[in-house]
Formats: C-alpha cells, structure tokens, sequence
C-alpha cells in the first residue's frame, strides 16, 4: 500500500509512519503554564497503563507567575521496552524502514546509542505539548472576554459540552481541588460571581 493523501494533499497515511490525522479549527488544550516543562529523557521509566507525557507544561493556579496558555497536544504511538519500562529509539534509516522489522531496528538503535535493550518490546501512547506560536487566528479571530465569560459559555461548560476555556477544570488544577476562579489570576474579581 502507498502514501496517500486527503483532499487538500496532506498525507495521511505512509507505511513508513502510520496514520496521520490532520484538523482545522482545533480549540487548543488551555492549561496553566509558568514557563517551564518537565522533560522526559530517554531512559526515563514511564507507566505503560498511562499516557507518557513527553514535554508536560508545569505551572498551577496558585503560582503567581503562571497564566492559562494555548497548546497543542500531538499524540503518537510509540515503542517501550516491557521488561525496562523505558521508551525505545528504533533506527528508521538504513534499518526499519527497509525490512519494517520492529525488533531489529530497536536493538540497532539502542546498541548505536549505547543503551540496553531487553530484547521486549510493546507500544505506548505518548503526548508532547506544542506551544502555539504559529498557525494562530488574526486578532480579530482570538478569543475575547466574552467567549469564557458570557451566559453561553458558561452554560456550556456546566452542561459539560466543548467550551472554549474549560474554566472548571483549569479552576481545580494546582488548588487541591478548590472551586475557586481562575479569573482572579488576572483580574481584580471573579466575573462569574459578579454577573458577568
């Protein structure tokens, strides 16, 4: 089977990297952010029962110096070793994608890296957040005040369908829990409590 592409021409599928799906209008994941990231280095164990985040955005409600921030989550599947529980770097050129032989490549990878292998391998779904620094809408497309804070927003943030901010969640992060307003982060009282 070939590559093939959707309608616009974006590949969507080539034996040498799987699927691919593409999207327009995505509303971003908002989470808070302090500048910072937690880094996962190769060697790192990880939880196969979980998503292993890649490059988690650090920073909660209660820290001054975080702010609600727009990323994108880009997912994949990927290999770890199952007796390890470490994430695997298989040798794709000159190797994978000449005999698609998971096993070979894995062990050639990791030997030209100097790491162990134990010859056990699975796959695991992996996130790494992607500041969105570019393909952003013009000003006049952005979010405005009124797309978190208006009736309709809220409204459809309590009956839990996709809104823009997900205030609710945002609002329990870092606070153990607490149902206080993300709103006071930056400004002087929670709109919400005031009647917008």
């Amino acid at each position: 089977m070939g590559p093939e592409h959707d309608e616009w021409g974006s590949l969507i599928y080539d034996k040498k990297i799987g699927v691919q799906k593409w999207a327009t209008n995505m509303i971003p994941e908002y989470l808070w952010y302090d500048g910072t990231r937690e880094a996962h280095v190769i060697g790192d164990k990880i939880d196969p029962s979980d998503v292993v985040d890649l490059n988690q955005p650090m920073g909660e409600r209660i820290d001054p110096s975080a702010r609600i921030f727009p990323f994108k989550a880009h997912t994949a599947i990927q290999p770890f070793d199952t007796e390890l529980s470490t994430l695997v770097v298989p040798k794709f050129e000159g190797n994978f994608w000449d005999h698609y032989d998971w096993d070979k490549a894995i062990s050639e990878g990791m030997s030209k890296l100097g790491l162990e292998y134990s010859g056990s391998y699975d796959f695991v779904e992996t996130r790494m957040y992607i500041s969105i620094h570019h393909e952003v809408v013009p000003a006049q497309g952005s979010l405005g005040y009124g797309d978190c804070h208006s009736q309709d927003a809220v409204t459809a943030r309590m009956l839990s369908q996709p809104g823009c901010c997900h205030m609710q969640a945002l609002s329990r992060a870092g606070d153990g829990g607490g149902t206080s307003c993300p709103c006071l982060q930056c400004l002087p009282s929670c709109p919400e409590k005031n009647g917008f």
